[in-house]
């Protein structure tokens, strides 16, 4: 709309919740590159952050060895202290998830038995 000047910079800052100078950035650009300027450019790859392959499957092949029976925090501890491979306990356990070495509370819980209803009393 700003571009078919329906809409002034200002008010589609306002809108958008951008500062008036982040909104006219965005506007040239789109003007130049159309709406591909307006996706990320870290689309599509990896995050920064992210751990390699090949430490993830260096830590699931030692727990599925030698950690299989422990938890994911005991596993994470044993990781660390043996292996020396550092990660979270929370990333260790979506792994071992991942990998069916673990089950979520929630997969563990054991199904009740089915209720029925009760016989009328005679007597």
């Amino acid at each position: 709309m700003v571009c078919a000047r329906h809409l002034s910079v200002t008010r589609a800052a306002k809108q958008a919740g951008l500062s008036r100078q982040r909104m006219s950035a965005l506007v040239n650009s789109y003007r130049r590159d159309g709406h591909v300027a307006l996706i990320s450019g870290h689309r599509g790859r990896p995050a920064n952050n992210k751990i390699p392959e090949k430490i993830k499957n260096e830590a699931v092949k030692l727990v599925r060895e030698h950690y299989s029976d422990f938890g994911p925090t005991l596993a994470t501890e044993y990781l660390e202290e043996r292996h020396e491979i550092g990660v979270s306990r929370e990333t260790v356990r979506k792994w071992m998830i991942e990998a069916e070495i673990w089950t979520t509370r929630k997969a563990r819980r054991k199904r009740k038995h089915q209720r029925r209803d009760k016989r009328e009393c005679r007597g």
